[in-house]
């Protein structure tokens, strides 16, 4: 696995978190309902990680194509939502 993209992935990670808590402190009558869809969303892309990694598995990939296609679904999760963030 490539170290840069698994640095990507830890910065995105850190930068939404500390966003979207900001967002929760300036709106905390919102923060009931945000956090159960942040924590849904995560439940979704762990789901579809697993699937991906067991499809890959099946499929006879290397072990680091399986964690490739675990991976896969929380990375574009997160990138999806670092954009909307930061407004890109």
């Amino acid at each position: 696995m490539n170290p840069y993209s698994m640095a990507v992935l830890a910065w995105q990670a850190g930068l939404v978190f500390s966003l979207r808590s900001v967002g929760l402190w300036m709106a905390p009558g919102e923060a009931p309902s945000r956090l159960i869809g942040y924590a849904l969303e995560k439940q979704r892309a762990f789901a579809d990680g697993g699937l991906a990694a067991g499809r890959a598995a099946l499929a006879g990939a290397e072990p680091a194509g399986v964690v490739q296609a675990a991976l896969g679904p929380a990375r574009r999760r997160l990138r999806a939502n670092a954009r909307k963030l930061t407004g890109r």
